[in-house]
């Protein structure tokens, strides 16, 4: 990759993080059959890049919302990303409008 950058080349970026979150999700689940009764589980890697993507996607559906502790910091945001971590479910017996 850092050799396709510095000649120029372009690359799929894409399919290099299609392809990690692949093997994440794949040891996910062989860590799954694994498991034995009572013990933890632990997910690292890429998973949070899939949980971002779905948050961004189903946020409506999901009823999701920014809490109103960091609303200045969402408004005042130069990337996307900071929005998205900040969601969270809208507490329980109350609405969003």
């Amino acid at each position: 990759m850092a050799i396709q950058i510095h000649e120029g080349h372009q690359f799929g970026l894409g399919r290099l993080i299609l392809a990690s979150l692949y093997e994440s999700i794949g040891a996910a689940c062989d860590n799954l059959k694994k498991l034995k009764d009572g013990s933890s589980f632990l997910v690292a890697g890429p998973i949070w890049l899939l949980q971002l993507l779905l948050n961004a996607t189903f946020e409506d559906k999901m009823g999701l919302a920014v809490p109103a502790d960091y609303t200045v910091e969402v408004v005042e945001r130069q990337i996307e990303g900071t929005r998205l971590v900040r969601l969270a479910p809208h507490p329980r017996g109350q609405n969003s409008k």
